[in-house]
């Protein structure tokens, strides 16, 4: 059986790979393998503003309920809201019906678990198991309702560690989960906040907007004269930021403005910051010159959040603006990310193109890849993409990095290639692109 988790939850184009059967089946094998003696499995379902959302979060609604939970659902909040509300309501289960920063006709599960943080790959494995089997046929006991106040109580969540701020502030919501929060988002960002892309139509979610296509929020934030852009993706768990000067700052620089404040105010946890291998290598070396550790896991917040826990550390994240502040939340959360930085920017009084350039980013690349089902088992046994990549390490000769990563949401192979200077890297990356998509045809 194919593996339907990848590093964030189970993904598909809807009507292809995900539809309102699997949805259905995955809920009933969810509601059988996590079931507890202590009584009906207790779950919250969230949903994104994607038109196959609501017919998603129903079938998945439905086959829990089949499975004997009862069900609450939460209609569209983000991610991190669904997360915070599993934990305060003391759920047994979190559910999000989303494909983040993918386009609409893609959707997607994510399963939280009591702690708010996804589920482990072994639960997940168990999920898959029991869909090849059939059902259990427990006599039906379970409900769906819907819950109430769910944005109240995460908005006043987010109150608790906003801060006064006067700066003109910009947000794009992305067309998606924020979008229905952004009125009473705004006032915890700043008095002087607006927003743009939050009247979702079911199909323009991330289209043009949020943090996968930022155009639209650079220009604007440069003809407005704003002090600072804020880019949400559809399920609102990422933030990227867009300087008064109309530059895009990544997620690996946000890692580095919040961890030297953090570390010079000896906030519990800051000696040391995890990345992933994604991350710039200017980031460690600027830490590493201010005397903090840093740490780099696979990629994914799950694995980042584990690497955390593992060396104790508060703050973690990737290049695409997953952040998590463990004292704050257990996953990535755009509205904390953003309100995190909007004080550091208040504290030091600055504007956020000085912040950013204290780290000195590495030239680099990342190219996609067509990847056949066929070729992803056979990757790392693949003697000619193993030679090249030889070749490009030995082209670097340490002065760089490479990797190829398949992604764990999209069919296609990453290829990543950092160098000290940009004439380098376009000679690496060129010969190492060619010679691993000439390997890759004779999976086709």
């Amino acid at each position: 059986m194919k593996r339907l988790f990848g590093t964030d939850g189970v993904r598909g184009i809807v009507g292809e790979e995900l539809d309102a059967n699997l949805a259905f089946s995955l809920g009933v094998r969810a509601a059988e393998v996590l079931a507890t003696e202590k009584g009906p499995l207790s779950v919250l379902v969230g949903e994104d503003t994607r038109k196959s959302s609501p017919t998603l979060a129903a079938a998945i609604s439905d086959g829990l309920a089949a499975g004997g939970a009862r069900v609450y659902r939460l209609g569209v909040l983000p991610t991190p809201a669904v997360s915070y509300l599993t934990v305060a309501r003391g759920a047994d289960l979190g559910v999000v019906i989303s494909a983040s920063h993918n386009p609409h006709e893609y959707n997607g599960i994510k399963f939280l678990g009591a702690d708010g943080e996804k589920l482990s790959d072994d639960c997940e494995e168990k999920i898959e198991e029991a869909l090849l089997r059939p059902p259990l046929g427990a006599e039906r006991r379970g409900g769906v309702s819907w819950a109430v106040l769910g944005a109240e109580e995460y908005l006043a969540h987010l109150a608790q560690y906003a801060k006064r701020s006067s700066l003109r502030v910009l947000v794009d919501c992305a067309n998606g989960a924020y979008s229905p929060l952004a009125a009473r988002l705004l006032p915890l960002l700043s008095e002087n906040g607006e927003a743009i892309f939050c009247e979702p139509n079911g199909e323009n979610i991330n289209r043009g907007c949020g943090s996968t296509a930022m155009a639209a929020l650079t220009r604007a934030v440069c003809e407005g004269g704003y002090d600072l852009g804020i880019a949400f993706d559809g399920d609102g768990d990422r933030c990227l930021l867009v300087d008064e000067r109309g530059r895009i700052v990544d997620g690996d620089e946000i890692l580095a403005i919040v961890a030297i404040d953090r570390h010079r105010r000896s906030v519990e946890g800051s000696f040391s910051v995890v990345g992933t291998v994604m991350t710039n290598g200017g980031l460690p070396r600027l830490l590493a010159d201010e005397g903090i550790g840093f740490s780099a896991s696979a990629v994914g917040d799950r694995h980042v959040r584990e690497e955390m826990r593992r060396l104790g550390c508060s703050l973690g994240g990737e290049s695409s603006g997953h952040v998590i502040f463990s004292e704050k939340a257990v996953t990535g959360d755009g509205a904390l990310t953003a309100m995190e930085v909007l004080s550091v920017m208040g504290r030091e009084k600055r504007p956020l193109s000085q912040l950013a350039a204290r780290m000195k980013r590495y030239p680099a690349r990342t190219v996609n890849l067509p990847l056949p089902h066929s070729a992803r088992a056979a990757l790392s046994d693949d003697g000619a993409i193993r030679q090249a990549q030889c070749e490009a390490d030995a082209m670097l000769a340490g002065e760089g990095r490479v990797l190829l990563r398949p992604s764990g949401t999209e069919p296609c192979l990453r290829i990543t290639v950092e160098a000290c200077d940009a004439l380098l890297l376009d000679t690496v990356c060129n010969m190492l692109v060619e010679k691993v998509a000439r390997s890759l045809r004779k999976y086709e």
